[in-house]
């Protein structure tokens, strides 16, 4: 247990409970939202983190009065580092009991499939995190620009396929970024060029015969050409399955038809699900990136001039998300707002790590997952900062943590999130 001056922070102080604590900062220690602290009861040590802090005013005798610094800070618990978890403990400290900065602990072994994404901050506390289960049960990755977000997903995806040869990785992304930080040797176009067109034309033709009155559609040039893009997209995605390159990026075709890219869109999606649901990825674990997931998935209320176009896609994704566990695909949903993002495919995604955030939907949403303390601290989280919760992270409990910083070489000048 430390207890050298240099590692004392305060000690307990009334109206705390289980699953948090209150302490009085008696220290000159520096301490921060985010930081460990360390409790021992019982000879065992009971981590917390800490959450917020409040100026106080405390009563002396002749009406005198002083000020005091208010911490609290939230139990993670007993750290096991055999199961490299965290596990609750049941009961709360006696008032007065010293609070102490974490020591740290022995180093560890990875288990395979999984990643160490980060660290508590000031500590080498790890979070882990299981590719599995995030491929499998879907991860949102939420966050205002600029906080690193867009950057720490694009690391993942490079250490997953690192880790896990049988994953294949599909970008969906809309604002060219994806192209502009990967070399080119590391991906290629799930959809060539050469397919693009033709598809688009198909696409074009069906729509057009499928908005005249269904006494004048041509019953089999639908057939035909329905045929055709089912075809052409399953071809397109066992061509990249199949291929030696574990990234591709899903490129829409150079038009300004907004209804045909989301109906472009709505077919690859419908064609991949057709693929999983027949048994014909191959064994591959299929990981689906929704980059700004509000352009691709947007929520009913976001939805323009183009809605039911829009709307047939939001179901086509969202009937991936509903059942892709079955079939090995998953998400990572990508978005700066929850409140733009559709809450079918939201909801649905099991592990969640939240970076930045100040508005209040956002905050609502993430209180489903985390104690409202820790959805109040996002708004304060500085830079690669973020809070991890779900089933993919071995901790087993929300916490806050920071990522290492990442290095990214550019092949163009594109706004790196």
């Amino acid at each position: 247990m430390p207890n050298a001056l240099n590692n004392f922070v305060g000690v307990v102080i009334e109206n705390s409970i289980i699953s948090r604590i209150k302490f009085e900062y008696a220290s000159r220690v520096m301490i921060q939202e985010g930081d460990l602290l360390e409790i021992e009861m019982e000879g065992k040590k009971i981590l917390y983190q800490v959450i917020e802090g409040i100026t106080n005013m405390e009563s002396l005798e002749a009406k005198n009065k002083a000020g005091k610094i208010i911490g609290e800070a939230i139990q993670l618990g007993i750290w096991n580092n055999d199961r490299l978890r965290f596990e609750k403990y049941g009961w709360v400290p006696e008032i007065n009991t010293p609070i102490f900065l974490a020591s740290e602990i022995e180093d560890i072994q990875l288990p395979a499939n999984t990643l160490k994404i980060g660290i508590i901050p000031n500590t080498n506390y790890p979070v882990i995190f299981d590719i599995e289960e995030s491929v499998t049960h879907h991860l949102a990755v939420l966050g205002v620009t600029g906080t690193g977000k867009s950057v720490f997903v694009r690391n993942l995806i490079k250490n997953m396929i690192m880790k896990m040869n049988n994953t294949k990785v599909i970008c969906v992304d809309f604002t060219n970024e994806y192209k502009a930080c990967f070399k080119k040797d590391e991906y290629d176009y799930v959809i060539k060029n050469d397919k693009k067109e033709s598809l688009f034309n198909a696409i074009d033709i069906l729509s057009n015969e499928l908005s005249k009155f269904k006494d004048k559609r041509d019953l089999e040039l639908i057939r035909e050409k329905e045929d055709f893009l089912i075809n052409g997209f399953e071809e397109s995605i066992m061509e990249f399955i199949s291929s030696d390159k574990s990234i591709s990026i899903f490129e829409l075709p150079d038009v300004e038809n907004t209804t045909g890219i989301l109906e472009y869109t709505r077919w690859f999606f419908k064609a991949l699900f057709i693929l999983a649901r027949l048994g014909k990825l191959e064994g591959k674990r299929i990981c689906v990136v929704l980059e700004e997931a509000h352009t691709v998935i947007p929520e009913w209320n976001f939805i323009g001039v183009e809605e039911k176009k829009a709307q047939a896609l939001v179901n086509a994704i969202g009937q991936i998300a509903l059942q892709g566990r079955k079939y090995n695909i998953g998400f990572i949903v990508v978005a700066q707002r929850t409140a733009n993002v559709s809450k079918t495919v939201l909801t649905q995604c099991n592990s969640i790590i939240a970076f930045q955030h100040f508005d209040k939907t956002s905050k609502d949403f993430l209180s489903n997952y985390m104690d409202e303390k820790i959805v109040d601290a996002l708004s304060s989280l500085k830079f690669r900062q973020a809070c991890a919760v779900g089933k993919a992270f071995k901790s087993g409990v929300p916490i806050i943590f920071e990522v290492p910083e990442i290095k990214e070489e550019k092949t163009n000048m594109s706004k790196i999130d």
